[in-house]
């Protein structure tokens, strides 16, 4: 049987074989594509990515490090502004008992350094709402000022008041801040502390320890 190519059934043949042909060079040359696109971007990722990851890293480094210098910044003009206490520790302290003795919690919480006012004022409260007096702290701080010693550092920019609490029997004392207790036995005794630190700015004096 002899096929007339010039006939309709041959141009449709060869058709459908060009069309197919089309269809297999698309594919490949899509496939092929896309491995060059993947070795392109892995060799991209290999030559710049660590370049890329460090200049994102050094970003996020000097948002941190802008921010906490903003922060230093922002404490730092507190106590530029901060002017409750005196030029002594002494000073400070007496100015301390006579509030705390007034019952003027804000003003004695003012004397703390401005990181440990808030939590202060806090202790204060808590202990007048509980024992209905600050006794407690008011004779805590007047021994180490009265009945202790006091060291300062060499630069004399930061003091300690320490008194060493003789107890003349067996002592059940409760911990600050848990429902725990220690038993102190007769005879036995406590270290009490009151840490001083001077303003660099305003230089007064101020409690730096709960």
């Amino acid at each position: 049987m002899n096929f007339n190519f010039g006939s309709g059934f041959g141009r449709k043949l060869f058709g459908e074989v060009g069309t197919t042909r089309n269809k297999i060079t698309k594919i490949f040359v899509w496939i092929f594509g896309l491995v060059f696109a993947i070795l392109l971007f892995l060799f991209l990722v290999g030559v710049f990515g660590p370049s890329v990851i460090n200049y994102f890293e050094n970003k996020k480094n000097e948002r941190i490090s802008a921010q906490i210098d903003a922060e230093i910044e922002a404490r730092k003009n507190v106590m530029r502004n901060d002017f409750a206490g005196g030029k002594t520790p002494e000073e400070t302290v007496d100015m301390l008992l006579e509030a705390l003795k007034k019952g003027d919690l804000e003003t004695a919480a003012s004397y703390y350094i401005p990181d440990l006012k808030e939590k202060a004022l806090a202790e204060y409260k808590d202990e007048l709402k509980t024992n209905g007096n600050l006794n407690n702290s008011i004779n805590y701080i007047s021994d180490t000022r009265f009945k202790g010693t006091k060291g300062c550092d060499e630069q004399g920019t930061g003091c300690t008041f320490r008194y060493k609490y003789i107890y003349e029997k067996e002592t059940k004392l409760g911990i600050k801040g848990s429902n725990d207790t220690i038993i102190i036995p007769k005879g036995g005794s406590l270290q009490e502390i009151t840490d001083m630190s001077q303003n660099p700015f305003t230089k007064v004096w101020k409690v730096d320890q709960l």
